[in-house]
């Protein structure tokens, strides 16, 4: 591939930036969306530019800034994987208006990570239906606290990134939701990554948190009629109450960071062979297979 491009994407209801190879041609879209930390140049702008360099047009989604925010690392309830997902409609119509997108992708980290896995679901109670339906979803260490108890799914597949020693957002309610999803039809993949802490694509040494919230020992279920209801207590809240309530579940400090160029790397390739075992990108003629492992 050619020169990547960077544009700079502002209308009412979407700010993001978009990345996009030269020659431009029909090409496959992807809606990249963040953790809870913001758009981050090691984590959101590393996978744009490095599928926008494999023939992916990339659009980061900054549901941050669109509200006035920068992160909310130490207060999750600033911003809900809910609005991530609305976001995420909005960019997937935007790109869907565009002449040269043929098909459109979805991935998400963290926070992000859960609402690309929820838009794999064909209904979420309190939502409206989308506006159509995502050709793949890859969501790396989602945040799984909040599920809904009754799951349907649209089908496309899904890939699930996890790090083994991930104590932010937890590996085993990940894994756990991955089997109810599987479970309920969705054909979903996990590559769980041993050595790797949330946050893996930030190299050096791993970074305490003290002040993050997080809820990987939680579990609340969304009825159907909306509500949330406490797992370990049975307690229900309506949806907006538990919202602005969520914080008193909360626990703090967790690791992040920790990675290498060579552990980040793995993630983008096992990703990227994901895509094309799909086909939602085309494998490589023979001869750039050598070049590409260089890159």
């Amino acid at each position: 591939m050619g020169v990547t491009t960077c544009l700079n994407i502002s209308t009412e209801n979407l700010l993001g930036e978009l990345y996009f190879p030269e020659p431009r041609g029909p090409l496959p879209g992807l809606v990249i969306l963040p953790s809870s930390a913001g758009v981050c140049d090691v984590r959101e702008r590393f996978y744009a530019r490095f599928f926008a360099a494999h023939g992916c047009c990339c659009l980061i989604v900054d549901s941050f800034a669109r509200r006035g925010l920068s992160e909310c690392m130490k207060n999750q309830s600033l911003l809900s994987d809910r609005d991530m997902l609305e976001d995420a409609r909005t960019a997937f119509q935007w790109l869907a208006a565009r002449r040269d997108i043929e098909k459109i992708g979805i991935l998400g980290v963290s926070k992000g990570g859960l609402a690309a896995l929820n838009a794999a679901l064909s209904s979420i109670p309190g939502m409206p239906n989308a506006p159509g339906t995502f050709d793949l979803h890859v969501s790396i260490a989602p945040s799984c606290a909040i599920q809904p108890r009754n799951l349907h799914v649209a089908g496309s597949p899904v890939l699930m990134l996890l790090g083994g020693l991930d104590d932010y957002t937890g590996t085993k309610p990940a894994l756990k939701y991955a089997e109810r999803l599987r479970q309920a039809g969705l054909p979903l993949e996990t590559v769980v990554f041993p050595e790797a802490r949330h946050g893996w694509e930030l190299c050096g040494k791993p970074l305490w948190l003290p002040q993050a919230e997080r809820y990987a020992d939680c579990l609340f279920y969304m009825e159907d009629d909306g509500s949330i209801m406490d797992s370990a207590t049975g307690a229900r809240f309506p949806y907006e109450q538990f919202r602005h309530q969520m914080r008193k579940f909360a626990r703090h400090g967790a690791y992040a960071g920790g990675g290498t160029g060579a552990l980040r790397r793995k993630g983008g390739e096992t990703i990227l062979d994901f895509m094309r075992r799909k086909g939602f990108l085309p494998h490589p003629p023979c001869g750039d297979t050598a070049q590409e492992h260089q890159s």
